[in-house]
Protein backbone atom coordinates (compact mmCIF):
# COMPACT_ATOMS: atom_id res chain seq x y z
CA UNK A 1 0.00 0.00 0.00
CA UNK A 2 1.66 3.21 -1.17
CA UNK A 3 -0.94 5.57 0.25
CA UNK A 4 -0.76 5.41 4.00
CA UNK A 5 -1.89 3.87 7.19
CA UNK A 6 -5.48 5.03 7.26
CA UNK A 7 -5.15 7.11 10.43
CA UNK A 8 -7.69 9.71 11.40
CA UNK A 9 -7.32 13.29 10.30
CA UNK A 10 -4.84 15.48 12.10
CA UNK A 11 -6.03 17.11 15.29
CA UNK A 12 -5.45 20.81 15.74
CA UNK A 13 -3.81 20.21 19.11
CA UNK A 14 -1.14 17.92 17.67
CA UNK A 15 2.01 18.78 15.76
CA UNK A 16 1.69 18.03 12.05
CA UNK A 17 4.91 17.00 10.23
CA UNK A 18 5.64 16.87 6.50
CA UNK A 19 8.90 15.20 5.43
CA UNK A 20 10.43 14.33 2.06
CA UNK A 21 13.50 14.36 -0.15
CA UNK A 22 12.40 17.09 -2.55
CA UNK A 23 15.34 17.36 -4.99
CA UNK A 24 15.10 21.14 -5.46
CA UNK A 25 12.75 23.40 -3.52
CA UNK A 26 12.84 26.33 -5.93
CA UNK A 27 11.49 24.41 -8.92
CA UNK A 28 8.66 22.85 -6.88
CA UNK A 29 7.72 25.70 -4.58
CA UNK A 30 4.07 25.91 -5.63
CA UNK A 31 3.58 22.15 -5.36
CA UNK A 32 5.28 22.10 -1.94
CA UNK A 33 3.13 24.95 -0.64
CA UNK A 34 0.02 23.19 -1.88
CA UNK A 35 0.84 20.05 0.12
CA UNK A 36 1.83 22.08 3.20
CA UNK A 37 -1.53 23.84 2.93
CA UNK A 38 -3.44 20.56 2.47
CA UNK A 39 -2.03 18.80 5.51
CA UNK A 40 -1.81 21.97 7.62
CA UNK A 41 1.82 21.19 8.43
CA UNK A 42 3.36 22.81 11.50
CA UNK A 43 6.84 21.47 10.73
CA UNK A 44 8.30 20.87 7.26
CA UNK A 45 11.50 18.81 6.97
CA UNK A 46 13.28 18.59 3.61
CA UNK A 47 16.43 17.00 2.26
CA UNK A 48 18.20 17.73 -1.03
CA UNK A 49 16.88 21.29 -1.05
CA UNK A 50 19.44 22.42 -3.64
CA UNK A 51 19.33 25.96 -2.26
CA UNK A 52 21.97 28.68 -2.18
CA UNK A 53 22.38 31.99 -0.38
CA UNK A 54 20.72 33.70 -3.37
CA UNK A 55 17.34 32.31 -2.24
CA UNK A 56 15.95 33.93 0.91
CA UNK A 57 13.90 32.12 3.54
CA UNK A 58 10.95 34.42 2.85
CA UNK A 59 10.80 33.15 -0.74
CA UNK A 60 10.14 29.52 0.18
CA UNK A 61 6.66 29.41 1.73
CA UNK A 62 3.64 31.28 0.41
CA UNK A 63 0.80 29.44 2.14
CA UNK A 64 -1.33 30.93 4.91
CA UNK A 65 1.23 30.03 7.58
CA UNK A 66 4.55 31.74 8.12
CA UNK A 67 7.60 29.67 9.02
CA UNK A 68 10.89 30.16 10.78
CA UNK A 69 13.36 28.41 8.49
CA UNK A 70 16.57 26.70 9.63
CA UNK A 71 18.69 25.35 6.81
CA UNK A 72 22.08 24.18 5.60
CA UNK A 73 23.10 24.94 2.00
CA UNK A 74 26.10 23.49 0.25
CA UNK A 75 27.23 26.89 -0.98
CA UNK A 76 29.45 26.53 -4.01
CA UNK A 77 28.64 22.87 -4.66
CA UNK A 78 25.48 21.76 -6.43
CA UNK A 79 22.76 19.63 -4.87
CA UNK A 80 22.35 18.54 -1.28
CA UNK A 81 21.17 20.77 1.51
CA UNK A 82 18.68 20.26 4.34
CA UNK A 83 15.94 22.39 5.87
CA UNK A 84 13.59 22.51 8.85
CA UNK A 85 10.71 25.00 8.75
CA UNK A 86 8.69 25.57 11.94
CA UNK A 87 5.43 27.51 12.01
CA UNK A 88 6.06 30.88 13.62
CA UNK A 89 3.29 30.39 16.18
CA UNK A 90 5.49 27.71 17.75
CA UNK A 91 8.56 28.50 19.84
CA UNK A 92 11.71 27.27 18.07
CA UNK A 93 15.46 27.89 18.24
CA UNK A 94 18.45 26.90 16.16
CA UNK A 95 20.84 24.54 17.96
CA UNK A 96 24.42 24.99 16.80
CA UNK A 97 26.47 21.79 16.58
CA UNK A 98 29.87 21.79 14.88
CA UNK A 99 29.85 19.07 12.23
CA UNK A 100 31.07 18.47 8.68
CA UNK A 101 27.78 16.76 7.83
CA UNK A 102 24.74 18.24 6.10
CA UNK A 103 22.89 18.48 9.37
CA UNK A 104 20.55 20.95 11.12
CA UNK A 105 19.23 20.82 14.68
CA UNK A 106 16.30 22.79 16.11
CA UNK A 107 14.90 23.03 19.62
CA UNK A 108 11.11 23.16 19.92
CA UNK A 109 9.34 24.40 23.03
CA UNK A 110 5.94 22.72 23.27
CA UNK A 111 3.85 23.45 26.37
CA UNK A 112 7.03 24.30 28.31
CA UNK A 113 8.62 21.00 27.30
CA UNK A 114 11.70 20.77 25.12
CA UNK A 115 11.94 18.67 22.00
CA UNK A 116 15.00 18.35 19.74
CA UNK A 117 14.44 17.92 16.00
CA UNK A 118 17.17 17.26 13.46
CA UNK A 119 17.50 16.63 9.74
CA UNK A 120 20.42 15.03 7.92
CA UNK A 121 21.32 14.13 4.34
CA UNK A 122 23.89 11.46 3.56
CA UNK A 123 24.97 11.39 -0.10
CA UNK A 124 25.38 7.83 -1.43
CA UNK A 125 29.09 8.39 -2.05
CA UNK A 126 29.93 9.81 1.39
CA UNK A 127 32.95 8.36 3.15
CA UNK A 128 32.73 5.62 5.74
CA UNK A 129 33.37 8.15 8.54
CA UNK A 130 29.75 9.33 8.27
CA UNK A 131 28.52 7.12 11.10
CA UNK A 132 31.31 8.27 13.38
CA UNK A 133 30.65 11.94 12.58
CA UNK A 134 26.91 11.52 13.11
CA UNK A 135 27.59 9.69 16.38
CA UNK A 136 29.60 12.68 17.62
CA UNK A 137 26.86 15.13 16.63
CA UNK A 138 24.08 13.15 18.35
CA UNK A 139 26.24 12.70 21.43
CA UNK A 140 26.72 16.48 21.60
CA UNK A 141 22.96 16.94 21.52
CA UNK A 142 22.33 14.33 24.23
CA UNK A 143 24.99 15.81 26.50
CA UNK A 144 23.60 19.31 26.03
CA UNK A 145 19.95 18.24 26.33
CA UNK A 146 19.80 15.29 28.75
CA UNK A 147 16.45 13.50 29.02
CA UNK A 148 14.99 15.57 26.18
CA UNK A 149 13.15 13.65 23.40
CA UNK A 150 15.07 13.61 20.12
CA UNK A 151 13.83 13.05 16.59
CA UNK A 152 16.23 12.85 13.64
CA UNK A 153 14.82 12.73 10.11
CA UNK A 154 16.78 12.36 6.93
CA UNK A 155 17.68 10.60 3.72
CA UNK A 156 20.50 8.32 4.86
CA UNK A 157 20.78 6.29 1.64
CA UNK A 158 21.05 2.89 3.32
CA UNK A 159 18.96 0.70 0.96
CA UNK A 160 20.60 -2.48 2.27
CA UNK A 161 19.28 -2.20 5.81
CA UNK A 162 16.33 -4.47 6.65
CA UNK A 163 14.54 -2.40 9.27
CA UNK A 164 12.02 -5.09 10.18
CA UNK A 165 14.76 -7.08 11.93
CA UNK A 166 17.52 -4.42 12.13
CA UNK A 167 19.92 -6.29 9.86
CA UNK A 168 21.64 -5.73 6.53
CA UNK A 169 21.70 -7.43 3.17
CA UNK A 170 25.15 -8.76 2.25
CA UNK A 171 26.94 -6.02 0.32
CA UNK A 172 30.24 -4.11 0.20
CA UNK A 173 28.58 -1.62 2.57
CA UNK A 174 27.43 -4.18 5.14
CA UNK A 175 29.92 -3.06 7.80
CA UNK A 176 28.83 0.57 7.55
CA UNK A 177 25.18 -0.46 7.77
CA UNK A 178 25.95 -2.51 10.87
CA UNK A 179 27.75 0.48 12.38
CA UNK A 180 24.75 2.70 11.66
CA UNK A 181 22.40 0.19 13.31
CA UNK A 182 24.72 -0.02 16.30
CA UNK A 183 24.77 3.77 16.59
CA UNK A 184 20.96 3.80 16.65
CA UNK A 185 21.02 1.17 19.40
CA UNK A 186 23.64 3.12 21.38
CA UNK A 187 21.39 6.18 21.52
CA UNK A 188 18.13 4.22 21.87
CA UNK A 189 16.86 5.54 18.52
CA UNK A 190 13.88 3.71 17.04
CA UNK A 191 13.20 3.85 13.30
CA UNK A 192 9.46 4.25 12.63
CA UNK A 193 9.24 4.34 8.80
CA UNK A 194 7.79 0.99 7.74
CA UNK A 195 7.21 1.36 3.99
CA UNK A 196 9.54 2.08 1.05
CA UNK A 197 10.11 5.78 0.50
CA UNK A 198 11.79 5.49 -2.91
CA UNK A 199 10.27 3.20 -5.51
CA UNK A 200 11.73 2.79 -9.01
CA UNK A 201 10.85 0.28 -11.75
CA UNK A 202 13.57 -2.02 -10.40
CA UNK A 203 14.00 -1.16 -6.70
CA UNK A 204 11.99 -0.42 -3.58
CA UNK A 205 13.95 1.02 -0.66
CA UNK A 206 13.51 2.65 2.73
CA UNK A 207 15.91 5.59 2.37
CA UNK A 208 14.08 8.34 4.28
CA UNK A 209 14.14 7.58 7.99
CA UNK A 210 12.48 8.91 11.14
CA UNK A 211 14.68 8.08 14.14
CA UNK A 212 13.43 8.97 17.61
CA UNK A 213 14.04 8.27 21.27
CA UNK A 214 10.27 8.50 21.86
CA UNK A 215 8.54 6.36 19.21
CA UNK A 216 5.34 6.31 21.27
CA UNK A 217 4.82 9.99 20.39
CA UNK A 218 4.76 9.38 16.63
CA UNK A 219 1.37 8.59 15.13
CA UNK A 220 1.28 6.15 12.17
CA UNK A 221 2.84 7.65 9.05
CA UNK A 222 0.97 8.36 5.81
CA UNK A 223 2.92 7.75 2.59
CA UNK A 224 1.93 9.83 -0.43
CA UNK A 225 3.33 10.21 -3.95
CA UNK A 226 6.09 12.75 -3.65
CA UNK A 227 7.40 15.77 -5.51
CA UNK A 228 10.48 13.81 -6.60
CA UNK A 229 11.22 10.08 -6.77
CA UNK A 230 10.81 9.96 -2.97
CA UNK A 231 7.50 9.64 -1.15
CA UNK A 232 5.97 12.39 0.96
CA UNK A 233 5.67 11.37 4.61
CA UNK A 234 3.02 12.94 6.83
CA UNK A 235 2.51 12.22 10.52
CA UNK A 236 1.61 13.87 13.79
CA UNK A 237 3.14 13.88 17.25
CA UNK A 238 0.83 12.87 20.07
CA UNK A 239 1.67 15.80 22.32
CA UNK A 240 -0.54 18.75 23.31
CA UNK A 241 0.42 21.98 21.61
CA UNK A 242 -0.03 25.57 22.69
CA UNK A 243 0.35 27.88 19.72
CA UNK A 244 1.17 31.56 20.20
CA UNK A 245 -1.45 32.47 17.62
CA UNK A 246 -1.71 36.27 17.65
CA UNK A 247 -3.00 36.79 14.11
CA UNK A 248 -6.52 37.70 15.27
CA UNK A 249 -7.10 40.74 17.44
CA UNK A 250 -9.88 43.08 18.50
CA UNK A 251 -9.82 46.78 17.71
CA UNK A 252 -12.25 49.65 18.25
CA UNK A 253 -14.50 50.36 15.28
CA UNK A 254 -14.47 54.17 15.27
CA UNK A 255 -16.62 54.30 12.14
CA UNK A 256 -19.49 52.96 14.25
CA UNK A 257 -18.69 55.04 17.35
CA UNK A 258 -21.52 57.12 18.84
CA UNK A 259 -19.60 60.37 19.35
CA UNK A 260 -22.85 62.29 19.80
CA UNK A 261 -23.53 60.34 22.98
CA UNK A 262 -19.88 60.53 24.01
CA UNK A 263 -19.83 64.33 23.76
CA UNK A 264 -23.08 64.63 25.70
CA UNK A 265 -21.60 62.48 28.45
CA UNK A 266 -18.39 64.54 28.44
CA UNK A 267 -20.40 67.77 28.72
CA UNK A 268 -22.06 66.47 31.88
CA UNK A 269 -18.73 65.12 33.17
CA UNK A 270 -17.02 68.49 32.59
CA UNK A 271 -19.27 70.30 35.06
CA UNK A 272 -18.60 67.66 37.70
CA UNK A 273 -14.88 67.63 36.86
CA UNK A 274 -14.40 71.38 37.30
CA UNK A 275 -16.13 71.38 40.68
CA UNK A 276 -13.43 70.97 43.30
CA UNK A 277 -10.73 70.64 40.62
CA UNK A 278 -8.22 72.78 42.54
CA UNK A 279 -8.81 70.81 45.73
CA UNK A 280 -7.69 67.57 44.10
CA UNK A 281 -4.18 66.47 43.17
CA UNK A 282 -3.03 66.21 39.55
CA UNK A 283 -2.97 62.40 39.72
CA UNK A 284 -6.56 62.25 40.96
CA UNK A 285 -7.78 64.69 38.30
CA UNK A 286 -5.93 62.82 35.56
CA UNK A 287 -7.31 59.46 36.64
CA UNK A 288 -10.84 60.87 36.71
CA UNK A 289 -10.47 61.93 33.08
CA UNK A 290 -8.73 58.72 32.00
CA UNK A 291 -11.33 56.51 33.67
CA UNK A 292 -14.13 58.49 32.02
CA UNK A 293 -12.52 58.06 28.60
CA UNK A 294 -12.20 54.32 29.23
CA UNK A 295 -15.83 54.06 30.31
CA UNK A 296 -17.11 56.01 27.30
CA UNK A 297 -14.94 54.00 24.92
CA UNK A 298 -16.24 50.70 26.29
CA UNK A 299 -19.85 51.89 26.12
CA UNK A 300 -20.09 53.76 22.82
CA UNK A 301 -17.27 52.43 20.59
CA UNK A 302 -17.84 48.79 19.56
CA UNK A 303 -15.12 46.20 19.11
CA UNK A 304 -14.49 44.31 15.91
CA UNK A 305 -12.16 41.43 15.22
CA UNK A 306 -9.52 41.83 12.53
CA UNK A 307 -7.58 38.95 11.07
CA UNK A 308 -4.07 39.52 9.87
CA UNK A 309 -4.02 38.55 6.19
CA UNK A 310 -0.97 36.34 5.93
CA UNK A 311 -1.76 35.06 2.46
CA UNK A 312 0.09 36.14 -0.64
CA UNK A 313 -1.36 39.23 -2.39
CA UNK A 314 -2.62 37.15 -5.32
CA UNK A 315 -4.55 34.73 -3.08
CA UNK A 316 -8.17 35.48 -4.01
CA UNK A 317 -11.55 34.00 -3.07
CA UNK A 318 -11.49 31.57 -5.98
CA UNK A 319 -8.15 30.14 -4.82
CA UNK A 320 -9.42 30.03 -1.25
CA UNK A 321 -12.39 27.88 -2.30
CA UNK A 322 -10.14 25.51 -4.23
CA UNK A 323 -7.74 25.36 -1.29
CA UNK A 324 -10.53 24.52 1.15
CA UNK A 325 -11.81 21.82 -1.20
CA UNK A 326 -8.31 20.39 -1.49
CA UNK A 327 -7.98 20.28 2.31
CA UNK A 328 -11.32 18.51 2.69
CA UNK A 329 -10.33 15.91 0.10
CA UNK A 330 -6.98 15.40 1.84
CA UNK A 331 -8.60 14.77 5.22
CA UNK A 332 -11.14 12.42 3.66
CA UNK A 333 -8.50 10.44 1.76
CA UNK A 334 -6.23 10.19 4.76
CA UNK A 335 -8.94 9.00 7.14
CA UNK A 336 -10.33 6.38 4.75
CA UNK A 337 -7.13 5.44 2.91
CA UNK A 338 -9.34 4.75 -0.11
CA UNK A 339 -7.69 4.80 -3.54
CA UNK A 340 -10.70 6.56 -5.06
CA UNK A 341 -10.59 9.30 -2.41
CA UNK A 342 -6.86 9.77 -2.91
CA UNK A 343 -7.54 10.15 -6.64
CA UNK A 344 -10.18 12.76 -5.83
CA UNK A 345 -7.67 14.63 -3.66
CA UNK A 346 -4.98 14.60 -6.35
CA UNK A 347 -7.52 15.86 -8.87
CA UNK A 348 -8.46 18.73 -6.51
CA UNK A 349 -4.78 19.47 -5.90
CA UNK A 350 -4.16 19.62 -9.66
CA UNK A 351 -7.09 22.01 -10.14
CA UNK A 352 -5.61 24.23 -7.43
CA UNK A 353 -2.17 24.10 -9.06
CA UNK A 354 -3.54 25.15 -12.48
CA UNK A 355 -5.61 27.98 -10.98
CA UNK A 356 -2.67 29.18 -8.87
CA UNK A 357 -0.43 29.46 -11.94
CA UNK A 358 -3.06 31.47 -13.81
CA UNK A 359 -3.67 33.83 -10.88
CA UNK A 360 0.05 34.41 -10.24
CA UNK A 361 0.74 35.09 -13.92
CA UNK A 362 -2.10 37.61 -13.99
CA UNK A 363 -0.94 39.28 -10.77
CA UNK A 364 2.70 39.73 -11.78
CA UNK A 365 2.07 40.59 -15.44
CA UNK A 366 -0.99 42.82 -15.07
CA UNK A 367 -2.09 43.69 -11.53
CA UNK A 368 1.29 44.60 -10.02
CA UNK A 369 2.50 46.85 -12.90
CA UNK A 370 -0.88 48.60 -12.90
CA UNK A 371 -0.69 49.03 -9.13
CA UNK A 372 2.68 50.79 -9.43
CA UNK A 373 1.12 53.41 -11.72
CA UNK A 374 -2.30 53.84 -10.11
CA UNK A 375 -1.62 53.13 -6.44
CA UNK A 376 2.11 53.36 -5.59
CA UNK A 377 1.45 53.17 -1.83
CA UNK A 378 -0.33 49.82 -2.21
CA UNK A 379 2.43 48.63 -4.54
CA UNK A 380 5.16 49.29 -1.98
CA UNK A 381 3.06 47.79 0.81
CA UNK A 382 2.94 44.58 -1.24
CA UNK A 383 6.62 44.63 -2.17
CA UNK A 384 7.90 45.54 1.29
CA UNK A 385 5.40 43.51 3.30
CA UNK A 386 6.75 43.05 6.82
CA UNK A 387 5.11 40.14 8.62
CA UNK A 388 4.82 39.99 12.38
CA UNK A 389 7.03 37.47 14.10
CA UNK A 390 7.10 35.89 17.53
CA UNK A 391 10.12 36.96 19.59
CA UNK A 392 12.05 33.95 20.88
CA UNK A 393 15.24 34.72 22.82
CA UNK A 394 18.25 32.78 24.06
CA UNK A 395 20.72 33.65 26.79
CA UNK A 396 24.51 33.84 26.41
CA UNK A 397 24.78 30.05 26.86
CA UNK A 398 22.33 29.42 24.03
CA UNK A 399 19.58 28.28 26.40
CA UNK A 400 16.05 29.20 25.37
CA UNK A 401 14.47 31.94 27.50
CA UNK A 402 10.83 31.21 28.49
CA UNK A 403 8.40 33.48 26.67
CA UNK A 404 7.06 34.96 29.92
CA UNK A 405 10.59 36.16 30.80
CA UNK A 406 11.46 37.75 27.44
CA UNK A 407 9.93 41.13 28.32
CA UNK A 408 12.05 41.43 31.49
CA UNK A 409 15.21 40.44 29.62
CA UNK A 410 14.59 43.03 26.88
CA UNK A 411 13.76 45.68 29.49
CA UNK A 412 17.12 45.04 31.17
CA UNK A 413 18.97 45.26 27.85
CA UNK A 414 17.21 48.49 26.86
CA UNK A 415 17.85 50.11 30.25
CA UNK A 416 21.60 49.50 29.91
CA UNK A 417 21.63 51.92 26.98
CA UNK A 418 20.96 54.82 29.38
CA UNK A 419 23.56 56.38 31.65
CA UNK A 420 23.01 56.04 35.39
CA UNK A 421 25.81 58.44 36.35
CA UNK A 422 24.84 61.02 38.95
CA UNK A 423 26.33 64.42 38.20
CA UNK A 424 27.52 65.98 41.46
CA UNK A 425 29.32 68.99 40.04
CA UNK A 426 29.01 71.20 37.01
CA UNK A 427 31.72 73.13 35.16
CA UNK A 428 32.01 76.87 35.78
CA UNK A 429 30.33 79.08 33.25
CA UNK A 430 30.39 82.80 32.66
CA UNK A 431 27.31 84.63 33.84
CA UNK A 432 25.58 86.94 31.40
CA UNK A 433 22.50 89.06 31.36
CA UNK A 434 19.50 87.39 29.78
CA UNK A 435 15.81 88.29 29.99
CA UNK A 436 13.61 86.13 32.15
CA UNK A 437 11.11 83.92 30.35
CA UNK A 438 7.47 84.58 31.15
CA UNK A 439 5.39 81.72 32.55
CA UNK A 440 3.96 79.46 29.87
CA UNK A 441 0.34 80.31 29.18
CA UNK A 442 -1.93 77.54 27.96
CA UNK A 443 -5.23 78.39 26.32
CA UNK A 444 -8.06 76.12 25.28
CA UNK A 445 -8.12 77.41 21.69
CA UNK A 446 -4.46 76.50 21.23
CA UNK A 447 -4.92 73.01 22.69
CA UNK A 448 -7.97 72.44 20.46
CA UNK A 449 -5.89 73.47 17.44
CA UNK A 450 -3.14 70.99 18.35
CA UNK A 451 -5.71 68.22 18.84
CA UNK A 452 -7.29 68.97 15.47
CA UNK A 453 -3.92 68.51 13.76
CA UNK A 454 -3.01 65.23 15.45
CA UNK A 455 -2.26 62.32 13.15
CA UNK A 456 -5.35 60.15 13.06
CA UNK A 457 -3.16 57.02 13.01
CA UNK A 458 -1.14 57.89 16.13
CA UNK A 459 -0.90 55.00 18.58
CA UNK A 460 -1.87 55.56 22.19
CA UNK A 461 0.29 55.07 25.25
CA UNK A 462 -0.59 52.96 28.27
CA UNK A 463 -3.50 55.32 29.04
CA UNK A 464 -5.24 54.10 25.84
CA UNK A 465 -6.32 57.66 24.97
CA UNK A 466 -5.79 57.93 21.22
CA UNK A 467 -5.96 60.75 18.72
CA UNK A 468 -9.27 59.55 17.21
CA UNK A 469 -11.05 60.01 20.53
CA UNK A 470 -9.49 63.42 21.21
CA UNK A 471 -10.19 64.76 17.71
CA UNK A 472 -13.85 63.76 17.85
CA UNK A 473 -14.30 65.22 21.35
CA UNK A 474 -12.00 68.25 21.10
CA UNK A 475 -14.70 70.71 22.27
CA UNK A 476 -14.60 69.16 25.75
CA UNK A 477 -11.27 67.32 25.74
CA UNK A 478 -9.41 70.57 25.04
CA UNK A 479 -10.95 72.22 28.12
CA UNK A 480 -10.14 69.26 30.37
CA UNK A 481 -6.58 68.91 29.06
CA UNK A 482 -5.97 72.66 29.41
CA UNK A 483 -6.86 72.45 33.10
CA UNK A 484 -4.63 69.39 33.57
CA UNK A 485 -1.70 71.02 31.77
CA UNK A 486 -2.01 74.19 33.85
CA UNK A 487 -2.05 72.16 37.05
CA UNK A 488 1.00 70.20 35.89
CA UNK A 489 2.99 73.40 35.20
CA UNK A 490 1.88 75.03 38.46
CA UNK A 491 2.81 72.03 40.62
CA UNK A 492 5.85 70.83 38.67
CA UNK A 493 4.39 67.31 38.58
CA UNK A 494 3.24 64.94 35.86
CA UNK A 495 0.93 61.92 36.14
CA UNK A 496 2.61 58.53 36.30
CA UNK A 497 1.02 57.53 32.97
CA UNK A 498 3.02 60.27 31.26
CA UNK A 499 6.28 58.84 32.57
CA UNK A 500 5.71 55.31 31.30
CA UNK A 501 6.04 54.22 27.67
CA UNK A 502 4.63 51.21 25.88
CA UNK A 503 7.87 49.74 24.51
CA UNK A 504 7.84 47.73 21.28
CA UNK A 505 11.06 45.75 20.57
CA UNK A 506 12.18 45.92 16.93
CA UNK A 507 14.86 43.68 15.48
CA UNK A 508 17.86 45.61 14.12
CA UNK A 509 20.09 43.01 12.48
CA UNK A 510 21.93 39.79 13.24
CA UNK A 511 20.67 36.86 15.29
CA UNK A 512 16.95 37.29 16.06
CA UNK A 513 17.39 35.19 19.21
CA UNK A 514 19.91 37.62 20.78
CA UNK A 515 18.35 40.31 23.05
CA UNK A 516 21.15 42.75 22.18
CA UNK A 517 19.99 42.83 18.55
CA UNK A 518 16.73 44.61 19.37
CA UNK A 519 16.04 48.32 19.81
CA UNK A 520 13.11 49.86 21.68
CA UNK A 521 10.38 51.98 20.15
CA UNK A 522 8.40 53.77 22.85
CA UNK A 523 4.73 54.72 22.50
CA UNK A 524 3.99 57.47 25.03
CA UNK A 525 0.82 59.21 26.16
CA UNK A 526 -0.69 61.51 23.51
CA UNK A 527 -1.78 64.12 26.11
CA UNK A 528 1.84 64.10 27.32
CA UNK A 529 3.02 64.69 23.74
CA UNK A 530 0.64 67.66 23.48
CA UNK A 531 2.06 69.43 26.53
CA UNK A 532 5.60 68.58 25.40
CA UNK A 533 4.80 70.31 22.11
CA UNK A 534 3.49 73.39 23.92
CA UNK A 535 6.56 73.66 26.18
CA UNK A 536 8.99 73.05 23.32
CA UNK A 537 7.33 75.67 21.09
CA UNK A 538 7.28 78.35 23.81
CA UNK A 539 10.87 77.67 24.85
CA UNK A 540 12.24 77.56 21.30
CA UNK A 541 10.45 80.79 20.34
CA UNK A 542 11.77 82.54 23.45
CA UNK A 543 15.38 81.49 22.87
CA UNK A 544 15.33 82.35 19.17
CA UNK A 545 13.65 85.73 19.71
CA UNK A 546 16.41 86.66 22.17
CA UNK A 547 19.24 85.45 19.89
CA UNK A 548 20.29 82.83 22.41
CA UNK A 549 21.83 80.59 19.76
CA UNK A 550 25.00 81.57 17.94
CA UNK A 551 24.57 81.84 14.17
CA UNK A 552 27.17 79.07 13.82
CA UNK A 553 25.16 76.76 16.09
CA UNK A 554 24.43 73.41 14.47
CA UNK A 555 22.15 70.62 15.63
Amino acid sequence: NARGSGLASNSKNKLSFLFTNIRSVSSKRDELNSVVDSCDADVVVLTETWLSAKVGNNELFECGKRFNVYRYDRGQRCGGGVLIAVADNLCSFSVEVVSILELVWVELRVCYKRFILGVCYRPPSLSATFVEDLHDAINTIIVRFPNVPIMLLGDFNYPNIIWSNASSYPSPYSSECVNFLQMCADFNLSQVVTQPTRITPTTSSVLDLVLTTSPELVAPISYMPGLSDHALLHFTLNIPVHRNDSHNKYIRDYKKANFGAINRELCTFLDEFLQGFNDRSLDINWNLFKDKVTSLTDTFIPLRMVTSNRNSPWFNQSLKRLSNKKKRMFRSAKSSNSQSRWDTYFSAANDYKIALKEVKDSFFNQTLPSMLINNPKQFWNVVNKNDDYVIALRDSDGTAIPSDECASILNTVFSLAFSTNTVTSFPDYSSFEFPRMDPIFIDTVGIASIIENLKISSSSGIDNINSKFLINTKMYSSIILTKLFEQSLDTGCVPEDWRVGKVIPLHKSGDKHCPNNFRPVSLTSIPCKIIEHVIYSRLANFLESNSFFNTAQHG
